[in-house]
């Protein structure tokens, strides 16, 4: 009547797994370096804070991006 707890531990990987494909570690990797060199390159100072804000706000709208991909 109920899962049994290996059922359940094997669903979870499962889910862990393939939303960890959909953010699309790879492509986020890619782009973060891209911004990276980006800002080194366009900066003649460079400033950490707003160096991790703009790495922050390109992984989080990647992965934003990945989701919405899903629901289309």
């Amino acid at each position: 009547m109920y899962p049994s707890l290996q059922s359940l531990q094997i669903r979870k990987s499962k889910t862990l797994s393939a939303y960890w494909e959909l953010t699309k570690p790879k492509i986020v990797l890619l782009l973060d370096f891209t911004a990276l060199m980006a800002f080194l390159v366009a900066a003649s100072t460079v400033n950490i804070v707003r160096l991790i804000a703009v790495i922050v706000a390109g992984t989080l709208a990647v992965w934003r991006g990945g989701s919405l991909e899903l629901l289309s």
